[in-house]
């Protein structure tokens, strides 16, 4: 997602928490990039690829493809084994976490693909 995006996601959070008297966890998307980097979890470091709608999936057209169908985008993340790997080895931090797993499968109606995702969930414990 792009940040000028998250940033108009994070006003809409804030706005919501008023009536709690309660502030959002981040106030932007850069307070939220700097919170993800100063996490302390050993020598984790960005990745990053790049990728692209593939044109040739179109049927022919006269007309020139859309300018999101000839951009490239970046994406980033860090290794998710190792980032699990450096929570869990952190005792003093899942001491007071629990932890869970949730496994999804999509079916894509229009070509029948399917797309799985695990997802690792972090609560504090109260």
């Amino acid at each position: 997602m792009l940040a000028g995006n998250m940033n108009k996601l994070f006003n809409i959070w804030e706005v919501s928490l008023v009536p709690f008297d309660a502030p959002p966890p981040f106030t932007n998307a850069n307070d939220m990039y700097e919170t993800i980097n100063s996490t302390p979890y050993d020598d984790l470091q960005w990745q990053s690829f790049t990728i692209h709608y593939n044109l040739h999936n179109d049927p022919f057209s006269a007309d020139a493809p859309t300018a999101w169908k000839t951009a490239e985008y970046d994406g980033w993340f860090c290794d998710p084994g190792k980032l699990i790997h450096n929570m869990l080895a952190n005792r003093a931090e899942t001491r007071n976490l629990t932890t869970y797993l949730i496994k999804s499968t999509i079916t894509m109606a229009s070509t029948g693909s399917m797309m799985s995702s695990l997802v690792i969930g972090v609560d504090a414990k109260q």
